[in-house]
């Protein structure tokens, strides 16, 4: 409407302009003439035409002099560069802010329990002849009930099979036992039957080989003990030779420090006493400050004495001096004098000449026992080299006798051990088809819906989720949370969710779990955005916002979260639900409008207020705030000098707004073209 009648006026001003011109025309050809020609009157009605042709064409290109039309039907244009820089103000308010964090999750049920067949040692088995199956998908059942029984006939072959090896084994284990049993009592009585021969056939020969054999044997568990007692030695001669090298150390560092010590000492004493004497010349030099102190002297000699003597005018000044210095001098002098103590050095001297003393010992000991064992090396030698070739051969035959003996032995005790093992592996097989034999039925573990059944009767199964259950009393859902927000929630956070299917119901939650752990997708990550919800504080009016969420290549870590949910019958498992996070919340705050709010959490925030009554905005001041739960559109304030009703600048970009306004001078006229 307001367009049309726009145009409507261009096309009047133009008529009232043509109907001007054709006017002025015919007063340019003669006022006097009433009456024109048919000629004159068609050259002044296209005269007037093409004026009015060029006003509106210049009009569209807003150049005079159709621009002085354009400012003529628009004067709002006179005011428009001053109201498109004019600031932006908001108010600040009373309400309620909250921060959240939305993502997208999956609505799940409240336990769910993959039942599947189990041996009695309570390990999960595969590979077994379904039965009959008694459920199906939507069934409700209890803990307890029967969802499906396996076909044994099997598994009972199998155990009478198992048995009747078993029985064989038995039989064959005891054939093994009597012959392991019959080697070993063979292989001792070779080695005795051995040793009975020897002897017989050598003698006195023989006893002499084993004196030989016992003295050598004897010897050499001599050096074995010596042995021992010189490692033992050599350990306690290097500690006490490293403790002895330590003090030794410590003896030297302290003797060089005192050493320093003392010709610092002496210097300075040195230094000191040549100060002394030197200010004690100088007083003995001036013979006014020597003559006054000697009078002073007398005097004291004469008043000790019980003499009268008049006191010298100002000459106890310079007695007194000349007595600190001489005293100066005898200070200096004992101090040059004094050698500085070494008691420490001393102390240190004597826990060193007991280490060291220590250590000579030890390393004594360690000489006298290494030369015991070096004889005691040789000693065995001799002994042994000293038995005769031929004594040395039957010595060696009996060793081998005794070796042979000893072979049979663990060549029957190995067979003895494979019977048992045999006889371990047989039993363990029998005991482990008995426990698969026993447990016919599977069983609900917890009350719920059947949500899957992958077994059939008749079928041999051989997966691990034969039937689940899900318990639906109450439901859940469940997301991945950025790295970046995880440490934001915790068990307790309020959630509100929606889903499709409750439509723009929330549904109310809370966090149930959280993982300490990351689940990490190099592929894919979950993009969140903050938003929040704001209300006013007597709850006549709100604002809320909606974000997207989505996913992108990239390598972030993320962590399972778990909300529960309540129980609401229009939820299913599966389900896409919107969780809204509520990560920070103030009530019944100040809050203003976010595009108010300037600054950093590093050097603090602060809005604008205009001052006064907020009539003039050119006016303002910076007030520094804190700031709270920072929602959608409003911002929590928690501290600052601002009240309700206060008018603030917002922070709008200029640049846009002068786009805009300029977008409504095209140059072109609206409705025209």
């Amino acid at each position: 409407m307001i367009q049309s009648m726009r145009t409507l006026r261009i096309v009047t001003f133009f008529y009232e302009g043509a109907s001007m011109s054709a006017s002025s025309t015919e007063k340019i050809l003669g006022k006097s003439k009433k009456k024109k020609s048919k000629k004159g009157l068609i050259i002044g009605i296209s005269i007037a035409a093409a004026a009015a042709a060029l006003l509106l064409i210049t009009y569209g290109l807003n150049v005079v002099p159709g621009k002085l039309i354009r400012d003529k039907l628009s004067p709002a244009a006179d005011t428009a560069d001053e109201t498109a820089y004019m600031p932006v103000t908001a108010t600040a308010v009373v309400m309620d802010v909250q921060q959240k964090l939305t993502v997208t999750g999956k609505v799940i049920s409240n336990a769910e329990q993959i039942e599947n067949a189990h041996a009695t040692d309570g390990q999960e088995t595969t590979g077994y002849i379904v039965d009959q199956v008694n459920v199906k998908v939507g069934d409700t059942v209890k803990a307890g009930d029967v969802l499906y029984t396996i076909d044994m006939t099997k598994t009972e072959n199998d155990i009478t099979l198992n048995q009747k090896k078993l029985a064989l084994q038995q039989q064959q284990n005891a054939i093994d036992e009597n012959t392991a049993s019959r080697q070993y009592n063979e292989a001792a009585q070779t080695t005795y039957n051995s040793y009975l021969k020897q002897s017989r056939l050598n003698g006195d020969v023989q006893v002499d080989v084993n004196s030989a054999v016992q003295k050598a044997y004897n010897k050499d568990q001599e050096v074995s003990e010596l042995k021992k007692k010189v490692d033992s030695a050599y350990s306690t001669w290097q500690t006490a030779q490293t403790a002895a090298d330590q003090s030794q150390a410590a003896y030297n560092a302290k003797a060089t420090a005192n050493a320093q010590n003392k010709s610092d000492v002496d210097s300075t004493n040195a230094a000191a006493l040549a100060k002394a004497q030197a200010a004690l010349s100088d007083f003995e030099s001036n013979d006014e400050k020597m003559k006054a102190a000697q009078d002073y002297s007398e005097y004291l000699t004469a008043i000790a004495a019980g003499m009268p003597y008049a006191k010298p005018t100002e000459a106890e000044s310079a007695y007194l001096e000349y007595q600190q210095l001489k005293a100066d001098v005898a200070a200096a002098s004992s101090a040059a004098s004094t050698t500085a103590s070494d008691d420490e050095l001393k102390e240190i001297d004597v826990q060193n000449t007991q280490n060291q003393t220590a250590a000579t010992n030890a390393k004594t000991e360690y000489d006298n026992l290494k030369s015991q064992y070096d004889t005691a090396v040789a000693d065995a030698d001799t002994l042994k080299t000293g038995l005769t070739t031929a004594e040395r051969a039957q010595l060696t035959q009996l060793e081998s006798a005794a070796d042979e003996a000893v072979t049979q032995y663990e060549t029957g005790q190995a067979a003895a051990d494979k019977v048992a093992t045999q006889k371990v592996t047989s039993q363990t097989n029998t005991l482990d088809s008995e426990a698969t034999l026993e447990n016919r039925e599977v069983k609900a573990d917890i009350d719920g819906i059947v949500t899957a059944v992958n077994v059939a009767d008749g079928q041999a199964y051989t997966g691990t989720e034969a039937v689940v259950i899900d318990n639906l009393d109450t439901m859940k859902a469940t997301c991945e949370i950025p790295e970046e927000n995880i440490a934001d929630i915790a068990v307790g956070t309020k959630v509100e969710a929606t889903t499709s299917a409750t439509g723009q119901d929330t549904v109310e939650g809370s966090v149930c779990f959280t993982a300490p752990t990351p689940t990490r997708d190099p592929q894919t990550s979950t993009k969140t955005t903050t938003t929040a919800t704001a209300s006013t504080s007597d709850s006549s009016s709100s604002a809320s916002s909606s974000s997207s969420t989505g996913t992108s290549k990239s390598g972030k870590v993320t962590y399972n979260v778990q909300v529960d949910l309540g129980q609401n019958a229009r939820l299913r498992i599966g389900m896409t639900a919107n969780l809204n996070f509520i990560l920070k919340e103030n009530k019944n705050c100040l809050a203003v409008p976010k595009d108010c709010i300037s600054g950093d959490a590093v050097n603090g925030y602060f809005v604008t207020r205009v001052l006064g009554d907020g009539s003039d905005p050119t006016q303002t001041e910076e007030v520094m705030v804190e700031i709270g739960a920072q929602g959608d559109t409003y911002t929590a304030i928690t501290s600052g000098n601002l009240n309700e009703g206060d008018v603030l600048i917002e922070n709008v970009d200029m640049g846009s707004m002068t786009d805009n306004s300029a977008a409504g001078s095209t140059g072109l006229m609206d409705g025209v073209y």
